[in-house]
């Protein structure tokens, strides 16, 4: 099962809340928290996923929030106040083997099975550290936003772990190989970024946030239920102080644009 720390035996409709809670006291207890937690809250999601979540706390009041899939999959820890990663704007990625070594031992004790790499491993000015670790099929990631993959954030330069996220569901996948070349992608790519741009007013034109250089993994269509493999790029649409993220995306199989949700 793709999912974290998942039971072996399921109730026809999920887990039930003690059990929800006994898995979150468990997860904790994986990654170093030694104290006694009591519980203070756990209530079942009314939305279709009916994930459990449960607010445990220490002697001191200090409070361990988790959230539990149906399945008994965790799909995300808080060890303390709300911690999560927050964008500056100017990450500084974490050089070191070090460094490395600890979030690989994050996801060990996660008890992660899924084929992953570690796509991003990186400070803040606030203090804050992030890994993330991309789930993988047949050795490439996942394009859509948000990626699928494993988060952890933590102090720095403590080394403290504070969250840790989990999105861990993928669809199935194309497994076809790639037939376009990086430079034929370039070439199709930048077509329709023309092709965008024309469309638009000179007061509302997108920005291009992508470095030139397009990647390469699974992209899941509109209302399609199997993702295939695409080069892709993105951009953004900005409205007044709202933005939207939005992606070129060229089928790596045949070389055709695909539309995105919304259609750009």
């Amino acid at each position: 099962m793709g999912s974290v720390w998942a039971v072996a035996l399921l109730l026809v409709s999920g887990i039930s809340g003690d059990r929800a809670v006994a898995l979150a006291k468990a997860s904790f207890a994986q990654f170093g928290v030694k104290e006694a937690l009591s519980l203070h809250l756990v209530t079942q999601s009314q939305e279709s996923e009916k994930e459990w979540y449960v607010v445990l706390a220490d002697a001191q009041g200090k409070p361990f929030r988790a959230v539990v899939a149906p399945d008994g999959g965790i799909r995300s820890l808080h060890l303390g106040r709300d911690f999560s990663w927050m964008d500056d704007g100017s990450p500084v990625n974490l050089s070191g083997t070090v460094w490395e070594r600890r979030a690989r031992a994050w996801l060990a004790q996660a008890g992660v099975k899924e084929e992953v790499q570690l796509e991003s491993l990186v400070q803040n000015e606030a203090g804050m550290g992030r890994a993330f670790f991309a789930i993988l099929r047949n050795g490439y990631p996942f394009v859509n936003e948000p990626r699928f993959g494993y988060e952890f954030v933590f102090d720095y330069p403590s080394g403290a772990l504070r969250s840790f996220n989990s999105i861990d569901r993928p669809p199935p996948v194309d497994p076809r190989p790639p037939k376009v070349e990086e430079e034929t992608a370039v070439a199709a790519l930048q077509a329709e970024w023309k092709r965008i741009l024309a469309s638009r007013s000179p007061g509302n034109r997108p920005r291009l946030e992508s470095d030139g250089a397009p990647e390469l993994g699974y992209f899941l269509p509109t209302g399609k239920k199997r993702a295939v493999l695409v080069w892709s790029m993105r951009y953004s649409e900005v409205y007044g102080c709202v933005g939207m993220t939005r992606w070129l995306v060229i089928d790596a199989v045949s070389g055709q644009p695909l539309a995105t949700d919304p259609e750009p």
